[in-house]
Formats: C-alpha cells, structure tokens, sequence
C-alpha cells in the first residue's frame, strides 16, 4: 500500500506549495532553507543537522508519498543555509549524484512549480477521491478515464525558451535523443539553452526526408534535455535505431544530447499555422541542421498548443559520472583536469582583493576537480564559445582547454555556469557580451575565407 502523508508531511507540503510562486527553478537563491523551514513551522531542531531534524518531522514521510505517486520532488526547494543545495540525502533517495544531476534537481523544483498541487491537497492527503494529480489537473478513474488536457503553458516557466528544430520523426523509443552532426550545435545549446526550464521544439521537414506524411511540416515532440554532456549517438540509441540511421542516412548525427522528459503534439499541428515567423527560417542558413529561438507571437501562440507526455524507455542509463579512482587512471586527463582546477581557484583565492581594480568575487563548488574532468572526457571535446574542436595538452597553448564562465556577471563556477573554451577564445571573450564576441569571430573568420573570385584568403588590416 502507499504511504500515507501524515499531519507534519502535510503542513511541509502546504508550506513549500505556498512559496511556489516566488521561486525561480533557475535561481536556487529563491528556495527555503532547512532552517526557514523550522522557522515557519515552528519546529525545534531535534538532531544535529536542521535536515536530519526535518526528515524525522515530516519531510521524510512527505518525499516517500510524493515519490511513490510519481509527483515532482517538491523537496528539492529546501537547501542547506551554506551551499544552496539539498543534503546529499535527497539526492541519494532518487539514486542521484550531488555533483552530477544538478540539472536534474532544478528539473524538478520546475516540475514542482508547474504540477497541480491544489487538487492534490483538496482532496486529502493523498490526492482527489477517484483521482490521481498530474501537472495539469487530474484524470479520472473508472471506464471513463481521461487525461486533463495538457498545455505547453502548463510545463514552461513565464521565462522559459523554445528552441525549434527540424527532424525526420517525432521522439519515440526508437529514436529517444536529440542528435545531430554539427560541432556548432552543441556549442549553441551549451551557451543557450537552460536544462532545467528550456525546451527544444521538433518540427517535421516538409520534405520526403520525412518518411511519414502525416509528420511532414508539423509540430511533433517537446524535449527537455540534459545539455551538460554529449554521447556517441551509436551509444545512448537501440541498436536496429542506428544501423537504420546508417543504411539511410550514412554519416549523419553521429553526436547526441540525452533526453530528460518529452511529450507529444496532440494532435500535431501544422508548423506553418502556429509559429509560421520561426518556422520559415529553420530550413535556412545559418538555422538549417541547427536551432532557432521561437520567440514574439510564435511563442505565444506556442504555449496554448495541447501535447500529451511520453514515457520513453530506451533512454540510456548511463549518466557520465566520473570517481576518482577512474580519473587517477588516465594521466593526460587527471594533469589537465588538475591544471584547469588550480586556474580556477587561483581565481577564487585573489576574489573581492585589489589588482587594478576589485576582481570579481568568485565561488568554486566542492570536488570541482571531478567536474572538470569530467567535462574533458566528453567527446567530441569542443570550445563551448566557438564549436571548434579542443584537444588535450596540443602543441599550440591558444588551443588548449581553459575555464570559462557563462555569464561573466555571474561569480560562481557551478555546473550551471562553468564551460569549456579555447584559451584564445576564452581571452577574446574575456568580460564582453556574447554578441560582441559573436561579432568579433565573423570577422576572425572572414579573415580567412577567400576574397571572391580570387581564391586569396583575407587579411585582417
């Protein structure tokens, strides 16, 4: 039988759904703290840890219920005062790493901000009579069981982005990852895209490649992916999904990005009528085999399309982590991984001191070794600022791997802000926006792309 929610698993519950509205998934800055928790409750610590005293006063029995019905983990709001993160034991519970399945997390805080969480409590404490909470109602049970219409409004953030794509077929178990073939790709979503608010948006091709018609030039899956890493295609896919995709399309989309969730079109629309300002560019340069942000009145029209959740099974298992032992292992990764480290807490040390002017203040997140290399044995390894390949220890020091912050305004190194990038691409970039250094590389590469009619590449004066 499930467990049930006792009076304190209750009155967490109705605690942390009333700070729903202000928090940010994006900003862990926005959730409680253990400590809040029995502030506001009025709770008195009753073990050395305020988490080990909330697990034993209503927090514990409020994680099993949730669990075992499927709904979001809702405790993922509540972080220690220090770090901003759960304990480890919340992470442990869902079989998750600390270090690792950040994205994960604020997937969920997401899926808890979205998820229906009225009808759960005004039905008792263990949902509607005759119902089951989804995160947009609930479904009735008895022969006439039928799902709650479900809206894109209903699983996105009042700021999440929607990045289209063209494929041959909508996200199923045969095909259960967002692949693709050029490098700059997965830099632009790795720059771009936010794992745990963001969505990839997969239309049809108007063409034949789309072997379905009923498929071509419609709107077909909602994806939420893990961008943190990229796999081998051939590895994260059924087997008979990638000898199909070598007799056909021989050489294509050898690189892919893991799924988190998706969902369906219900039915699927034609991609023209919803978001016809996006969907005219996607098959054209520089968009075609790549992303484009779906934004204006597309985007509003976007959110009010129904889609139905999908339950995908040949989603690989494997999810990338790295211990130390295995690092130890390989010497050329370990001193790179060591190097990388020691640049960024050199950064840290000298943070808020004087040296022509005050640097930044910077924080670097605990066994940020492991993240590093971890983030080096990706393959292909890439520069996350120019798509271009990135090698370890080359001959030419402007192409080795070097730390980057994604948004420079930010002071932190965590998963969520820490990437990869040449050195000379990291030093071009240095404080600017990431337009300005989109701008300064056209020119870097007009510089060597012949003058027409002469076959005589550029120079830069």
């Amino acid at each position: 039988m499930p467990k049930e929610l006792d009076s304190e698993g209750l009155a967490v519950l109705k605690l942390l759904v009333s700070l729903l509205p202000s928090v940010d998934p994006n900003d862990p800055r926005t959730f409680t703290s253990y400590k809040d928790v029995h502030v506001r409750l009025g709770l008195h610590q009753i073990g050395p840890t305020y988490g080990i005293s909330l697990n034993a006063q209503g927090m514990g029995t409020l994680v099993e219920w949730a669990n075992e019905r499927g709904f979001p983990a809702i405790t993922g709001l509540i972080t220690k005062e220090d770090g901003n993160v759960p304990e480890r034991g919340f992470f442990g519970y869902y079989g998750k790493d600390e270090l690792i399945d950040i994205p994960w997390w604020l997937g969920e805080v997401a899926k808890a901000k979205a998820f229906d969480w009225a009808s759960v409590m005004n039905g008792g404490s263990n949902g509607p009579a005759g119902s089951t909470g989804t995160a947009q109602g609930t479904v009735q049970s008895g022969a006439s069981r039928k799902e709650a219409k479900l809206l894109i409004r209903d699983i996105a953030q009042p700021d999440s982005k929607f990045f289209l794509k063209s494929e041959y077929g909508p996200l199923s178990d045969f095909w259960p990852v967002v692949a693709f073939s050029p490098l700059s790709l997965k830099s632009k979503i790795q720059r771009q895209y936010r794992s745990a608010s963001d969505f990839i948006i997969v239309t049809g091709t108007s063409g034949a490649e789309t072997e379905e018609e009923e498929h071509r030039g419609r709107l077909l899956s909602v994806i939420r992916i893990d961008k943190t890493t990229t796999y081998d295609t051939e590895k994260v896919i059924p087997k008979e999904s990638w000898e199909w995709a070598n007799e056909h399309y021989p050489g294509k989309w050898p690189y892919a990005f893991k799924v988190l969730q998706g969902w369906s079109f219900s039915p699927p629309p034609l991609s023209k009528e919803v978001i016809p300002e996006a969907y005219s560019h996607i098959g054209q340069y520089p968009y075609r085999g790549n992303i484009l942000e779906i934004e204006g009145t597309d985007r509003d029209a976007l959110l009010e399309v129904p889609i139905s959740p999908l339950e995908l099974k040949n989603v690989s298992t494997t999810d990338g982590t790295l211990d130390l032992d295995e690092l130890l292992k390989d010497k050329i990764l370990n001193e790179e991984a060591v190097r990388i480290a020691a640049l960024v807490n050199s950064r840290v040390t000298a943070s808020g001191s004087i040296f022509q002017g005050k640097r930044p203040d910077r924080e670097a997140p605990l066994n940020f070794l492991l993240q590093v290399a971890r983030l080096l044995k990706v393959k292909p390894l890439t520069c996350s600022l120019c798509g271009g390949l990135m090698q370890l220890k080359p001959a030419n020091k402007l192409l080795q791997p070097s730390p980057d912050r994604i948004d420079s305004a930010i002071g932190d190194y965590g998963p969520q802000n820490f990437q990869l990038a040449h050195l000379a691409c990291n030093l071009g970039k240095n404080n600017a926006t990431e337009a300005q250094f989109d701008e300064w590389l056209e020119i870097v590469k007009s510089a060597t792309e012949p003058i027409a009619g002469t076959g005589i590449a550029g120079e830069l004066l």
